[in-house]
């Protein structure tokens, strides 16, 4: 998607070697089927974009570009759905095959059909008024190309979570990408309105048996990334992290490829916090270095980034029942962690 995007932006003029220069990120990378970059690295792409391009509308001439190409497995699953409003859901249901950050539903209502971008963990990127602009134009311009480019407006509506922008004077450039349509700004949600046909309006060359075919194939991938809890990959994260420093939340965060905001409550849907684990791992790893006795208590604390022994030795005690030095003396594997 990076890739695709930039490429869009250099045939606009944008020195995009530039701006992967200035991220800290290798072009060369960003064309690996499998490569996946942190949302801080994608976002400071598009904070470079509007740096270097000065353009309030950017957002908006990125998206009015099909880029398809730039989707991966998900554009064949969405190019061989039954209907524009059945590729909606498709792209709704594979999201993540994208991105870990913001939320995607369609929701069908008695007048209308709502593609809808809830931008919650955005609250933090300088960008998100550019990042939202350029995911409605996709919409609109994809799902134009799914329907053959039909000239009649099925698109009724746009609204967006972002106040109004105070440096455009008019709608124009607005109506330049999405036609003469509604127009609302700090929505509580980000969407684009398509009128109840899209229920009917087909893909223009869709083939059922290669949508299923694409489908096991976005079904096997996303499996990779949801094979082991968030907490499990947290913990290996905060374990590789440790060395005389703690590292935060958000190191932690986009290192996953996700905000604090959104890390915080996928950690609440598995029932446990970022602070529980961390205490869980610094615990581990106390209990790890007094068995292997390679190091000595001072030691010990100075890595787990505890002010002093006697601190260490309270909050050990705290976790396991016993001192430090009473650990020791027991045999190795006898005293299992208190949770």
């Amino acid at each position: 998607m990076v890739d695709v995007r930039l490429q869009i932006a250099q045939s606009r003029g944008i020195d995009t070697e530039a701006v992967l220069q200035r991220v800290g990120l290798n072009a060369e990378d960003l064309k690996q089927p499998d490569a996946r970059i942190t949302i801080a690295q994608d976002w400071a792409v598009w904070q470079e974009l509007v740096n270097i391009a000065q353009d309030p509308t950017l957002g908006l001439k990125l998206g009015c570009t099909p880029m398809l190409s730039g989707l991966g497995p998900m554009s064949y699953v969405i190019l061989n759905a039954e209907t524009i409003a059945d590729a909606m859901q498709m792209f709704a249901r594979y999201q993540r095959l994208l991105a870990d950050v913001g939320r995607v539903t369609v929701v069908e209502t008695p007048e209308s059909v709502d593609y809808v971008v809830t931008c919650e963990d955005w609250d933090w990127c300088e960008a998100e008024r550019y990042i939202v602009d350029h995911w409605m134009a996709i919409t609109k311009t994809v799902t134009m190309a799914l329907a053959g480019n039909q000239t009649h407006p099925f698109l009724l509506a746009v609204h967006f979570q972002y106040d109004y922008p105070p440096d455009l004077p008019d709608l124009s450039l607005y109506r330049e990408s999405f036609g003469d349509v509604v127009f609302k700004f700090g929505c509580p949600d980000t969407r684009c309105i398509f009128s109840r046909e899209t229920l009917t309006i087909p893909v223009v060359g869709a083939n059922p048996e290669l949508k299923a075919l694409f489908e096991h194939q976005a079904q096997t991938i996303i499996a990779r990334y949801t094979e082991d809890q968030l907490s499990d990959r947290v913990r290996q994260r905060i374990a590789l992290a440790i060395q005389g420093e703690l590292p935060t939340m958000q190191e932690i965060a986009t290192q996953l490829t996700l905000s604090p905001r959104s890390l915080q409550r996928k950690l609440q849907a598995e029932d446990t916090s970022f602070q529980t684990l961390l205490d869980e791992v610094r615990r581990d790893l106390a209990i790890e270095f007094l068995r292997e006795q390679n190091l000595n208590k001072t030691e010990i604390a100075y890595l787990l980034v505890f002010s002093d022994l006697s601190t260490f030795s309270r909050r050990f005690k705290t976790w396991t029942g016993y001192s430090p030095s009473g650990f020791q003396k027991c045999r190795q594997g006898d005293i299992a962690p208190q949770g």
